[in-house]
């Protein structure tokens, strides 16, 4: 688990307890960019993996359609968002490295620009709806 994990919110402190030693913090908040921690093959393996190593009860509850469905769903919004161009997140990271006055935020990536950063921003029901309509049904979800 990384840092951002555990603290989410972190960047928010240290920004303001840098601030009287001159030091000012910057966030770089990237889209999905195609890098070897979004490889769609390596990701499909490990939940290959996760998937065999479920109790067969859990497997019903899922239903056999569920890997591939959401690989399919997955691959369409990797297509649609995905970024290549990595100079984008390394112009800003530059930027706020080298600027006389940096951002605060960063937003890298149209997916972020567009979607991600925006969504974040929106009530919590409506993000749970947006994020929840394309997600795989799950077979029988009472199953034992």
């Amino acid at each position: 688990m990384d840092m951002e994990e555990c603290y989410p919110h972190l960047f928010l402190f240290c920004r303001q307890d840098m601030k009287p030693f001159g030091v000012t913090v910057s966030c770089i908040q990237p889209g999905l960019f195609k890098t070897q921690l979004s490889d769609r093959v390596r990701l499909i393996k490990e939940k290959v993996a996760i998937w065999n190593s479920l109790p067969p009860t859990i497997q019903r509850q899922y239903g056999e359609h569920y890997l591939k469905e959401d690989a399919i769903k997955k691959d369409k919004l990797a297509n649609m968002c995905e970024n290549t161009d990595l100079s984008l997140v390394v112009r800003c990271m530059e930027h706020a490295l080298m600027s006389k006055h940096p951002k605060a935020y960063y937003s890298v990536g149209t997916d972020a620009k567009f979607l991600w950063i925006p969504l974040s921003k929106m009530p919590t029901f409506f993000q749970d709806y947006m994020l929840m309509k394309n997600k795989v049904k799950l077979l029988n979800p009472n199953s034992e």
